[in-house]
């Protein structure tokens, strides 16, 4: 995969809320993020695990595959503690 160099991350929302609602929306904070970058020319990825799915996991084996400069993740109330598990398994395998 080409080098990135920044990628964001929209972490999975599993709260009870938002799964009865089956609400999946575009990270637009991501988006928009994204694009003032890209207007300096800077090559961003967005990965939205909340649309996908992937998983913790998935996610990190991605960064590392994309090798970016920088990694961003957005996180609300609901999604902080997630958030910041995907944080130490991404440090676990980028930094190791």
């Amino acid at each position: 995969m080409k080098r990135v160099d920044v990628l964001l991350i929209n972490p999975i929302d599993k709260t009870q809320l938002k799964n009865k609602l089956g609400i999946k929306a575009p990270p637009l904070n991501l988006l928009y993020l994204a694009s003032m970058l890209e207007k300096f020319s800077r090559s961003v990825k967005i990965i939205d695990d909340n649309l996908y799915e992937l998983g913790i996991k998935k996610v990190a084996k991605l960064v590392a595959k994309y090798n970016p400069l920088i990694v961003g993740i957005t996180a609300v109330t609901a999604t902080v503690k997630t958030a910041l598990r995907y944080l130490k398994e991404i440090k676990k395998l980028c930094l190791t």
